[in-house]
């Protein structure tokens, strides 16, 4: 309780948005303190389909989520440091990486480089982080035509960390009805102007949909929602 607490005190002082979970089932923190998240794995098993946007140079949700339900992971990320990594990284067969973005569109979209060169987080928004003077073309796809391409009908778990463009997905999602069962999301309310509203506004577009949140991590970042109808006795 006491930590709980301080990481409170700690992202009021910081100025995050603070939100707290409203559905109470049990779940489990999935990769390293870093990559990680909170997933709900009752409902998931080996054939789950299970998507993980914006890779990084992390790959320890994946593979834990591998490790544990024995499962494939779809990893897309087209960003020139991420495709290296898992080059030079040998990841397991189940994790199929995807070396294209996912957007609200298909096509080569301007992605900007981070301000640092030694950082890897990029944007498809010109944010705080990036250099809006260094952008570069990568592809990216719609997510309904990624799930086309997959023969998917519907998402069990779709994982995002792509650094402010979550709810430019997030409005494609509540527009097209995407059919997603859990929905991962690291928020970046500071990255962008108007940031907090707009996480407010996405939420209720997500619980719109029927997805509710259950966990939040301790950096409250990084928000786990489910589709309450799939746990409702």
């Amino acid at each position: 309780m006491i930590k709980k607490l301080l990481n409170l005190f700690k992202a009021i002082i910081r100025g995050k948005f603070i939100y707290f979970s409203n559905v109470n089932i049990p779940k489990e923190w999935m990769g390293n303190k870093y990559g990680g998240f909170f997933l709900h794995n009752d409902i998931l098993n080996s054939n789950s389909i299970i998507y993980s946007v914006g890779i990084g140079e992390d790959i320890s949700f994946d593979t834990r989520v591998i490790n544990r339900l024995k499962c494939r992971v779809f990893g897309f990320d087209p960003t020139p440091k991420s495709v290296e990594f898992i080059k030079n990284l040998n990841p397991p067969s189940e994790f199929i990486f995807n070396q294209y973005g996912v957007s609200n569109t298909t096509g080569v979209i301007k992605f900007f480089l981070p301000k640092n060169d030694s950082h890897i987080s990029g944007s498809l928004l010109n944010t705080s982080i990036v250099n809006k003077e260094d952008s570069i073309p990568l592809k990216f796809k719609s997510l309904n035509d990624i799930m086309k391409s997959f023969n998917h009908q519907h998402i069990d778990v779709l994982k995002i960390d792509i650094e402010g463009y979550e709810y430019q997905l997030i409005d494609y999602i509540f527009d097209n009805k995407v059919q997603i069962n859990q929905f991962l999301v690291e928020f970046h309310p500071n990255l962008i102007s108007g940031g907090k509203e707009k996480t407010r506004r996405a939420i209720n577009k997500l619980n719109l949909l029927g997805l509710n949140c259950y966990a939040v991590s301790d950096s409250f970042s990084e928000l786990s929602f489910i589709n309450t109808k799939l746990i409702e006795k």
